[in-house]
């Protein structure tokens, strides 16, 4: 049987066929490197535009988790950086069940950000080897921390008068306490008292713990009492 002719420069149906599905898989190919294309400069574009704190930040979640972000100046090492947080958060969840998470690792305006997720306080401080505790002011009691250390009272991001007797009165209040040079924000929650310098005082939800020398610093715990909004 003779191959039939097509109207096309004499060529036989199947050379046509041929043709045409050759012009199908580069036009797919051409989308293909279209997409990736795309997602790359999604993904640019978004690290170029994702915000990166000024400094080294703890985020204390409203359902207890804990956030932590570390901030440093951007050089040729971050992709060992990376590798290095990766293995330490592998070999951790290893034997705690996915405790904590890498959650991005960016390299932008010239710095590098590792923002870390923990499930909660202990976990933090186990991973980390920083003092911190979160719970109620009766609780931190009976769990042997001294609360009689002097308070003053905050509102709306300012410190007010010294607190006489903190336990009676805020006994069911919540608490934090910490033992790290670090900006420590409190998510969706207004300062009610804070014990050391209050100059650490930088906002209704945030503190900022200096580095040794400033009048507030990690030699000390520093203590909040707080209420969600």
């Amino acid at each position: 049987m003779s191959k039939k002719r097509s109207k096309r420069n004499g060529e036989s149906r199947f050379d046509e066929i041929l043709r045409r599905r050759k012009q199908m898989a580069l036009a797919t190919a051409a989308v293909a490197v279209a997409i990736i294309v795309l997602v790359f400069l999604i993904r640019f574009i978004t690290i170029q535009t994702t915000p990166i704190a000024e400094c080294d930040t703890l985020t204390v979640k409203t359902d207890g988790s804990i956030e932590l972000e570390e901030v440093r100046k951007s050089d040729t090492s971050f992709g060992k950086m990376k590798s290095y947080v990766k293995d330490l958060v592998k070999t951790y969840d290893s034997s705690h069940s996915g405790a904590v998470k890498l959650k991005r690792a960016i390299s932008a305006h010239g710095k590098v950000s590792f923002v870390t997720t923990y499930r909660d306080y202990k976990t933090y401080a186990d991973f980390t080897g920083y003092e911190l505790y979160s719970g109620t002011v009766r609780s931190a009691k009976s769990d042997g921390y001294d609360i009689s250390t002097d308070f003053r009272s905050v509102k709306n991001g300012t410190a007010g008068d010294y607190i006489k007797d903190i336990n009676k009165k805020y006994k069911n209040s919540r608490i934090i306490i910490i033992k790290e040079n670090i900006k420590l924000v409190l998510e969706s929650a207004d300062i009610q008292c804070i014990s050391g310098d209050t100059s650490a005082l930088k906002g209704k939800d945030t503190v900022v713990i200096g580095p040794r020398g400033s009048k507030n610093n990690a030699s000390e715990l520093t203590y909040i009492i707080f209420k969600r909004r």
